[in-house]
């Protein structure tokens, strides 16, 4: 008998959900020509993002969206995109101009800004990957080597590392200036590469490369001081989900106390992985994030089937919430 069958199902965090971990971590690593993929809970190294030699030299990943995974490509001026849950790869985005150099990227609603080392400024690029002109022309308020720690701050302003300028500078889109946030070498900043806003928004974490070290300012500029040192060659910066503060070196991902920079140990190991030259953590779930305002109320699911003994087969299926 052909019957129209409504189902309602109550959305419940199930045991089997909080076994799972729910968080990836990607390790980019330059020399390696490679994103490294690890358990966000444990560390366990799973697979490298790309079996097909399409990456050379990785840098910063960014996930839109969209759910798409965006994966800087230096050294064959590409930016590829994945899909952010089964690692698949899709295709590649925008094609950079010969000898640019990308490395950091971030989104601005529908366009890609895209920061180019060996260009020493950032370009913009439109949702198809066509090229939109300069954002941030080379050498603006002494930017020397722009690098992938490039971030859109809490204040909306675009943060920008100069890796060879010992410098961060801060552009403001609105006006269109470009100034010097963290003027070179203050508070010892050497090989800027890393920018992480710390919660609230008023202080900011910068990796210093040169010297092994996290440097804390105030959002103001002012220097704090030296938030994690003996480090060897600290590059990435990124929160865990379960608020600790990681941080890439050639050891690989470390985590440390958010509040007081406390070690909490090593919890990706580069050697298990084969990282070789980190740039870069992101830090991406492994499913779709649900809605929680949902959770404990109906979900209907509705469609039209033949019922046959206990099982009902509904080829197409419509569901809402509520």
């Amino acid at each position: 008998m052909r019957t129209f069958s409504i189902i309602a199902l109550t959305l419940l965090a199930g045991s089997a959900t909080a076994q799972t971990c729910s968080h990836r971590l990607l390790l980019s690593g330059y020399f390696s020509n490679n994103v490294h993929v690890y358990n966000a809970c444990d560390g366990r190294f799973e697979r490298l993002l790309d079996t097909d030699n399409r990456i050379a030299g990785a840098q910063a990943t960014r996930l839109s969206e969209d759910g798409m995974l965006y994966v800087v490509s230096e050294e064959n001026g590409r930016i590829l995109r994945y899909d952010a849950l089964t690692l698949a790869y899709r295709d590649s985005a925008i094609s950079l101009p010969a000898g640019f150099g990308a490395t950091g990227m971030v989104f601005n609603g529908e366009e890609v800004w895209v920061a180019g080392y060996a260009f020493n400024g950032v370009r913009r690029y439109g949702p198809t990957g066509e090229d939109r002109g300069v954002l941030m022309a080379p050498g603006s308020a002494g930017l020397a080597g722009a690098d992938n720690g490039m971030t859109i701050g809490p204040d909306g302003l675009l943060y920008v590392p100069g890796y060879d300028s010992h410098s961060v500078v801060r552009r403001d889109s609105a006006t269109g200036q470009t100034i010097v946030f963290i003027a070179r070498g203050v508070g010892g900043l050497s090989r800027a590469r890393g920018i992480l806003f710390e919660p609230g928004g008023q202080t900011v974490l910068v990796s210093s490369e040169g010297n092994g070290r996290v440097l804390r300012y105030q959002a103001n500029v002012n220097f704090v001081g030296i938030a994690i040192s003996g480090l060897n060659r600290p590059t990435g910066l990124a929160y865990h989900p379960d608020g600790s503060l990681l941080v890439a070196d050639v050891s690989g991902i470390r985590r440390y106390d958010p509040a007081s920079y406390a070690a909490r140990g090593l919890l990706a190991d580069a050697t298990a992985g084969g990282v070789a030259g980190p740039t870069f953590i992101s830090v991406v779930p492994t499913a779709p994030t649900p809605d929680l305002s949902q959770i404990g109320s109906q979900y209907w699911v509705t469609g039209l089937s033949t019922a046959q003994a206990r099982q009902i087969d509904i080829p197409d299926v419509y569901s809402t919430y509520g």
